[in-house]
């Protein structure tokens, strides 16, 4: 019993009171952190149910999303097949006089747009079966007339400009629809194309010796387009790589003739053409 008072005794003469204020304090600082920790694992807790909640949320939007995007594509693939349909059976059935009076009813009516609305009124038509029904053969403003020779000389000085960009050529030719510019081209003005380049030639050049007359109409489109072919510089190598095509193939042709005479053999025009393109390669 002695001993331990004089342990009691030391104890409380060693541990002075500052110490145990200090210690209280660091007990105390240990249950606000443990508070504070327990309020973060609650805090964690509940965001990462939100979380889990959010990417549920999200997943389920996902496949409603490719749900409806299949459906819109399955919709989409069976109107695509019915307007197939309607075109291909469209395509076989001919124009009537009944259809094309209800097109210019309706053209005078609501003006030439709303080709759908149109079509709806002409059972087995389309909209752009209207519009290309209306623009190449119903509008009054179509010229139907046969061509004239001013025409296709601008047709050719359009072509040499443009190409083959019929719906350009039109704004130089009114009254003739690019499907008849096309047409009138490709069958009667491909085989007369070295008439007109002897004119567009002596034009170029301004040979005084021959004149060509040409109507006020068109004189001025002839002007500007012959302005724009002057400024061209690929035409002019254009030209220029014909021209030497032409006098190699002459020089050729003259040789073919002074060997066959020599040999004294016949040579027909299918075998001339041959060896001028062997000879070209060759060259």
């Amino acid at each position: 019993k002695k001993n331990k008072n004089k342990l009691k005794f030391m104890f409380e003469i060693q541990i002075p009171q500052n110490s145990i204020h200090h210690i209280s304090n660091e007990n105390q600082s240990l249950q606000s952190i443990k508070l504070n920790l327990q309020e973060v694992l609650e805090k964690a807790s509940e965001e990462g149910i939100l979380a889990e909640d959010q990417s549920n949320n999200l997943q389920q939007s996902e496949q409603k999303d490719k749900t409806k995007s299949e459906q819109c594509n399955s919709v989409q693939k069976s109107i695509h097949k019915q307007k197939n349909k309607r075109q291909a059976k469209a395509k076989k059935m001919p124009w009537t006089d009944e259809q094309d009076q209800k097109i210019i009813e309706l053209v005078q009516e609501h003006g030439p747009q709303k080709w759908t609305y149109i079509a709806e009124h002409i059972p087995g038509r389309i909209g752009k079966q209207c519009r290309e029904r209306w623009y190449n053969h119903l509008n009054p403003e179509i010229n139907k007339f046969p061509w004239q020779k001013d025409e296709e000389w601008i047709l050719f000085l359009c072509h040499r400009h443009f190409g083959n960009k019929w719906a350009y050529i039109t704004r130089y030719l009114r009254g003739r629809t690019d499907n008849a510019i096309k047409n009138h081209w490709n069958s009667s003005m491909k085989k007369r194309i070295p008439e007109f380049m002897n004119r567009y030639k002596d034009l170029k050049e301004k040979n005084e010796k021959i004149q060509y007359s040409i109507s006020e109409q068109f004189k001025q489109q002839e002007i500007k387009i012959m302005k724009f072919l002057e400024n061209d510089k690929l035409l002019e190598q254009k030209d220029q790589q014909e021209k030497q095509e032409i006098t190699v193939k002459k020089k050729i042709s003259k040789k073919i003739y002074k060997s066959s005479k020599k040999n004294n053999h016949f040579i027909t025009p299918k075998d001339n053409n041959n060896t001028l393109n062997e000879n070209i390669d060759n060259s």
